[in-house]
């Protein structure tokens, strides 16, 4: 029998393909379960286990009912703990893309400018009115007020970077610890299939020392990248105070603006009374003296605020400067001890400081005008409600100066009557406000 060595070859070699594909199949499928089970590990099917096992041990008929609560709290337990470590995973991922794309962020930080963006364009909110400025200047200063949080947030992310210096090693070897307690051997530990307590007990272990690892590899990762995240995270509080420092001014520039306007309403208001008063009734010219006086007071204490909100504003920024000078300073002590730069640093913010005194005097002065303005208010208050309609002050205005007169003269008398009370009601009001 003669064998074709040729044909045997080639049976041979179509043998060890299929061979091969079959082999490689079952790794690719090995591989497929390695990474199924790996997955198992993670947060949504890990905690759809912990489901499972809180099921199991409520159906559990070996359990007295204490056991069974005991059981489902380890269950609670765990999953509280795996939502943590989800956190401080979610972390880690953030964290890694920030080291990555740290110096295209700090370039970025040091382009950022908002001072064309917050530039108040006076032409743009000329036609508002200024009830419509009033909401706005109310909206941009609750903004105002919020920033500083920011500012606190931005500040803490820098000094806990700055602690890590200090006691970042001895943090992560106490979580080793910690952890290397949490993966030795236990009471608890017994063969598959053993009774839901052991399960339970070893569920919240599992949680536990994924928790403690997610921890430790995130201390790893800023640790091994303080130098970057330090210098990120402090460009990122120069820029925030940076913009901050940039809307109080755009904040301090609108109400200025709107003062300024309410101040020229004021005064138009005063002008407008003081040239009626020459063609103006004899009653009526008395009512326009009044409207003028309003329009005075108002126009004067539109002043004050301006000169009230510009003192605020200077005592707020200096008190904010220095502390954040004092907190800066403070981490620079602790770091290389005290210097005679950091003392000579100090004595120039001391003298940003407005003296005690000064502030005691400003502080009484401000008491006592805001007791004067509660007192006017209330007086004021008064007025607008008896003169909710104008018609009984009308009709006593006109009792002497319309007798005699007929019908059209008194009419005419009445309609301007009418129009100042109105603009008295009006002058009232703005000075209530």
């Amino acid at each position: 029998m003669q064998i074709d060595l040729a044909d045997l070859i080639g049976r041979l070699a179509r043998t060890l393909a299929i061979t091969l594909l079959a082999a490689s199949l079952v790794c690719a499928g090995t591989l497929m379960h390695a990474a199924a089970a790996a997955e198992v590990s993670k947060s949504p099917l890990l905690s759809s286990g912990l489901n499972l096992q809180r099921a199991d041990i409520e159906r559990a008929d070996n359990l007295s009912d204490e056991q069974k609560k005991q059981a489902l709290a380890k269950i609670g337990e765990a999953q509280a703990l795996l939502e943590q470590a989800e956190g401080f995973e979610r972390r880690k991922e953030a964290l890694l893309t920030l080291i990555r794309q740290g110096p295209e962020t700090l370039a970025k930080l040091a382009r950022q400018d908002a001072s064309n963006e917050l530039k108040l364009d006076l032409k743009a909110i000329e036609p508002w009115t200024n009830a419509q400025l009033e909401v706005v200047l109310g909206e941009r200063q609750r903004q105002l007020e919020d920033m500083p949080k920011t500012l606190v947030e931005k500040d803490e992310a820098l000094d806990a970077y700055l602690a890590q210096t200090r006691s970042g090693g001895g943090e992560i070897a106490e979580l080793e610890r910690r952890l290397k307690e949490v993966q030795g051997p236990s009471a608890t530990d017994g063969p598959e299939g053993g009774n839901p307590l052991a399960a339970a007990e070893k569920a919240w272990r599992d949680a536990r020392a994924r928790l403690l690892q997610a921890r430790i590899d995130l201390l790893r990762l800023q640790q091994g990248n303080l130098s970057l995240l330090t210098d990120i995270a402090r460009a990122d509080l120069d820029s925030t105070a940076s913009q901050v420092e940039v809307f109080q001014a755009h904040v301090s520039a609108f109400r200025d603006y709107l003062l300024q306007r309410r101040q020229a309403a004021a005064e138009a208001v005063k002008q407008e009374a003081e040239d009626n008063l020459s063609d103006a009734p004899a009653g009526i010219r008395g009512l326009e003296q009044a409207i003028s006086k309003l329009a005075a007071e108002n126009a004067g204490l539109v002043t004050q605020e301006a000169e009230f909100e510009r003192q605020s504003e200077r005592i707020t920024r200096t008190q904010d400067q220095v502390k954040r000078d004092y907190e800066r300073i403070q981490q620079i002590v602790e770091l290389g001890g005290a210097s005679a730069q950091v003392s000579s640093l100090l004595q120039k913010r001391l003298a940003l400081v407005p003296l005690p005194k000064a502030l005691n005097r400003q502080a009484i002065e401000y008491q006592e005008r805001l007791s004067d303005a509660g007192l006017r208010q209330l007086e004021l208050d008064e007025v607008l409600q008896e003169s909710v309609d104008g018609t009984v002050q009308i009709d006593r205005l006109l009792g002497k100066i319309g007798e005699g007169a007929n019908a059209p003269e008194l009419a005419a008398l009445r309609q301007s009557a009418r129009e100042a009370w109105g603009r008295h009601r009006d002058a009232t009001l703005d000075l209530w406000k």
